[in-house]
């Protein structure tokens, strides 16, 4: 299976590590520019590599950690993403279109969902720490967090993350639309 990574965050090379470790091919994508981070790219065991975003984009499961302010612009383009897994690690953030302190008008999963309608979003929620993750080489049983999709899409999040070494908890009451 293929994990596709869009925006390089600690949650991201959590993510990653772990993915690769557990024996995913794992494509990663910082819009930002990849030689920002080669060299921590490069020390991640496992099958990872740096690849421009519509090959990231090409994955199985798709993970997305972007500045609000550029999930449209950047996701926009991309085609094929119907009926993917898409999960993202954005927070529901302040409006940086604004001087003023204010609310965004739309959440991330909103912004996702909108470019991508046939696609199935699900909200990570947890504290990610990519330093302590290295040192004890991916300890099992992190917490985990989720939220969003049908049942039969939960179900492949649950088994992916499991994988992953996490232990994953759903959230019920989270609204990701």
């Amino acid at each position: 299976m293929k994990v596709g990574i869009i925006g390089i965050s600690t949650a991201t090379l959590d993510l990653c590590t772990r993915a690769a470790e557990a024996g995913f091919e794992v494509s990663i994508n910082d819009p930002r520019g990849h030689a920002l981070f080669s060299q921590v790219i490069s020390s991640i065991n496992g099958n990872v590599k740096l690849s421009v975003i519509e090959q990231t984009a090409d994955a199985d499961i798709l993970i997305v950690s972007l500045p609000w302010e550029n999930l449209q612009k950047t996701l926009q383009p991309l085609n094929k993403i119907d009926n993917k897994i898409i999960l993202h690690t954005n927070n529901y953030l302040f409006s940086s279109e604004s001087s003023a302190i204010e609310p965004a008008k739309k959440t991330a999963a909103q912004i996702i969902s909108g470019l991508f309608p046939q696609a199935h979003i699900v909200k990570l929620f947890s504290t990610f720490n990519f330093n302590v993750a290295m040192e004890s080489r991916l300890s099992k049983n992190a917490r985990i967090l989720f939220s969003g999709g049908n049942i039969e899409v939960k179900k492949n999040v649950r088994l992916f993350l499991d994988k992953l070494g996490f232990s994953s908890t759903e959230l019920v009451e989270y609204k990701s639309i």
